[in-house]
């Protein structure tokens, strides 16, 4: 499977367009049941990355932990506060 096809895709373009996310991401690598070699059929795919933080979180006025698709999973897009201001998705 060419996952750096899919992630150039235009269902993953919130990656680039997003604006924590497009242009921010320092680290980018595949998880989930992939990552660990048990995938099937049926398996979604999951990446996972580091954002730089904004210079509003380095200076406590907005916050950032992680950014979930809500067109991939069932729970809303979240963007949650973490103390020590760094972006995880």
């Amino acid at each position: 499977m060419d996952f750096k096809k899919i992630m150039m895709s235009p269902e993953y373009d919130f990656l680039r367009t997003n604006p924590r996310l497009g242009g921010r991401i320092i680290l980018l690598g595949l998880g989930g049941s992939h990552a660990y070699g048990t995938s099937n059929e049926n398996s979604d795919i999951d990446f996972r990355g580091v954002t730089l933080p904004l210079r509003s979180d380095l200076l406590g006025l907005t916050a950032f932990e992680q950014y979930e698709d809500s067109a991939r999973m069932p729970l809303p897009e979240i963007l949650c506060h973490r103390p020590n201001g760094s972006g995880i998705f």
